[in-house]
């Protein structure tokens, strides 16, 4: 595994992925303690549990599950949507939409029954959002910063052994020391508005899922598994190579201007 050695890191990296780090963690706690504290005797802090364990279990368990067996599992069906961009992301497209969106309906309405204000509502976004930087995308980030800081330092092969990497795994575990090689000022700024753009498409869909509930009407529910699958379909396009990835962030941030532009409404009609 001599390759690894060969690996340049940028000369922005480090401090890239040290400011995209902090920011990050900014993204989560600025939200929540601005609503917490203007909202103070209104909002329960429960709400915001809530929607990290529905992220968690509606995305991290049962999504992943569903990804397992139709994309990495060895059957036909994975094969196909492997092998077809338009089913791989009509697929990507549906799975994030139903499940997030469908995880939202049933815990705000039959679970999260007490205190089922607006205010609430939002936190329980807030949550969600929250969960998805600490579980999914920080711990890429910070992996990234050890790789770095290990190559700027020569430890290389200590960073090997420590992350498990064998000849069986060495090609994936090459994609993330490249990937923190390269990580630059333009990457970081990419996953800030990524992430700012995901908190406002889980805060607004939410608000969105809370009215189908209040208002007793399933099209608001559908709507939200369509505007979510909208904004999903760039980083499916992405992933798949049909666009670049600033095509594809300027997608979902406009997504997100649009989808927390509805709920704003809908929020101020809730009042």
């Amino acid at each position: 595994m001599s390759g690894f050695n060969q690996i340049v890191l940028g000369k922005t990296a480090i401090p890239s992925l040290i400011v995209t780090v902090v920011l990050l963690l900014l993204i989560g706690i600025l939200p929540t303690v601005y609503w917490m504290r203007r909202h103070k005797g209104q909002v329960k802090i429960s709400y915001f549990i809530a929607g990290a364990l529905g992220f968690i279990v509606s995305a991290r368990i049962l999504e992943s599950g569903f990804h397992y067996f139709f994309l990495l599992a060895d059957n036909p069906i994975s094969q196909f949507l492997n092998g077809n961009t338009v089913a791989f992301i009509l697929y990507g497209m549906m799975m994030a939409g139903i499940f997030e969106e469908c995880g939202r309906y049933i815990i705000l309405k039959y679970i999260m029954k007490k205190h089922r204000i607006r205010e609430n509502a939002a936190l329980y976004g807030i949550g969600h959002g929250v969960i998805e930087i600490l579980t999914v995308v920080l711990p890429s980030i910070l992996l990234y910063l050890v790789i770095a800081t290990s190559l700027q330092n020569g430890s290389v092969d200590s960073a090997l052994a420590a992350l498990h990497v064998t000849e069986k795994n060495a090609d994936v575990a090459m994609q993330s020391f490249q990937a923190a090689a390269q990580f630059n000022v333009e990457t970081a700024v990419m996953t800030v508005l990524e992430r700012i753009s995901s908190m406002g498409i889980h805060i607004g869909c939410t608000i969105i899922v809370y009215y189908s509930i209040i208002a007793e009407n399933k099209k608001y529910l559908c709507g939200a598994v369509l505007l979510h699958m909208m904004a999903d379909c760039f980083a499916a396009f992405y992933q798949r190579n049909v666009v670049g990835a600033g095509i594809a962030e300027t997608g979902i941030l406009v997504m997100a201007i649009v989808i927390v532009w509805i709920a704003i409404k809908i929020y101020k009609k809730l009042a």
